[in-house]
């Protein structure tokens, strides 16, 4: 990992902490999605939480030493490839699109968009 390619990706003008590995597999900051979707910090500890207690998700996820996304803390991440299961297992209810309907719309597109956006930045 010592030859790490770190990145700010811009996803609907939102800023996403991505890092390339040196066997090509791309790892995008759990933290840094939540907070683009506006969660605040309980909301993005339960989902970290969430992915390392999921029988597949936790299959693509990793703690990074500080510095990689987080220039202060560990982080964890998830590979490009879960990023579509991950995204899909949150679901938008009824109640969030009433409720917050533009967290309700930006969660649909970055479900349908992210992956994508984040393969091309590298």
């Amino acid at each position: 990992m010592n030859n790490m390619i770190v990145k700010r990706v811009d996803l609907m003008g939102d800023t996403i902490m991505a890092a390339k590995d040196d066997n090509g597999n791309i790892w995008v900051g759990i933290n840094s999605f939540c907070q683009g979707l506006n969660m605040n910090k309980q909301q993005r500890d339960w989902q970290v939480k969430k992915v390392q207690e999921d029988k597949t998700l936790s299959k693509g996820c990793r703690e990074f030493s500080a510095g990689v996304f987080d220039i202060n803390n560990e982080a964890y991440a998830l590979r490009l490839d879960f990023i579509p299961i991950w995204l899909a297992k949150i679901s938008i209810t009824d109640k969030m699109e009433q409720e917050h309907p533009e967290l309700a719309d930006k969660l649909l597109q970055y479900q349908l968009k992210a992956k994508d956006v984040l393969a091309e930045a590298f």
